[in-house]
């Protein structure tokens, strides 16, 4: 029996980075997800903050390969890529920072797998003493939250096995 495709749910600064950098790891995971090895999920509100966050004037101005044609030919590919899920209910309050609780919150409703990013205040959810980090387990026991390189390596091994065990 092939088991489904992991559910994951990437930050913002992991499709930010994907598209400052095509040789780099979170556009690697990109690539993972192109090949059909994983399910990423997002929703509208997540979508336009992908957006807002490719247009800021900073990011705009340090990164002038950024175009508009660039953003919008990105945009649309990630569009093509993800599923989009309807708004999730708020079951999880963050905070310390609350413009995570987007991607956690939706991690829950989905019962994600994976939650991807390099934001040191969702990587501290996974340490097992961190006081929030009890009470995002008992809300998504399966959830697991890793760093991009992290995650490539867990997927590869996971692929590994089921070649090994013929899943």
């Amino acid at each position: 029996m092939i088991s489904k495709s992991p559910k994951v749910v990437f930050d913002c600064m992991m499709f930010l980075q994907a598209a400052l950098n095509p040789s780099g790891p979170a556009a690697a995971c990109l690539r993972v997800l192109e090949n059909q090895l994983i399910r990423v999920l997002v929703t509208r509100e997540i979508l336009e903050e992908i957006e807002q966050t490719l247009r800021k004037p900073l990011i705009q101005t340090r990164y002038p390969r950024l175009t508009e044609t660039v953003i919008l030919e990105f945009i649309e590919r990630i569009i093509e890529l993800v599923e989009i899920r309807p708004p999730v209910a708020k079951r999880f309050t963050y905070i310390r920072d609350p413009k995570d609780e987007p991607y956690i919150n939706l991690a829950i409703a989905e019962d994600a797998n994976y939650l991807v990013s390099r934001d040191r205040d969702l990587l501290d959810l996974a340490k097992i003493d961190y006081p929030d980090a009890a009470l995002l387990r008992r809300e998504a026991p399966n959830l697991n939250i890793l760093e991009p390189i992290e995650f490539l390596n867990t997927i590869r091994d996971n692929l590994r096995l089921r070649e090994q065990f013929g899943q």
